[in-house]
């Protein structure tokens, strides 16, 4: 129905659709591709560090050899 919609809107300069089309394809290929590398590289950092509740407000950061406390309140 949206094509149909565009299609009826542009007819007199069907280029502007063809391009308009294309901008939506490249939106979409790009934000494929953003939301592709953040899990890419989330899953290769995630594994070396993690998070271990101490209670209420209180959290452990970091790998096997440091960890960091982190907002405690004690």
């Amino acid at each position: 129905m949206f094509l149909t919609f565009l299609l009826i809107f542009f007819y007199p300069n069907i280029s502007s659709l063809i391009l308009i089309l294309l901008f939506i394809l490249l939106i979409a290929k790009l934000r494929l591709l953003i939301i592709s590398v953040f899990f890419i590289s989330f899953s290769i950092i995630s594994p070396w560090y993690d998070l271990v509740t101490l209670g209420e407000d209180c959290v452990m950061v970091g790998s096997s050899t440091n960890w960091i406390r982190s907002s405690c309140d004690r």
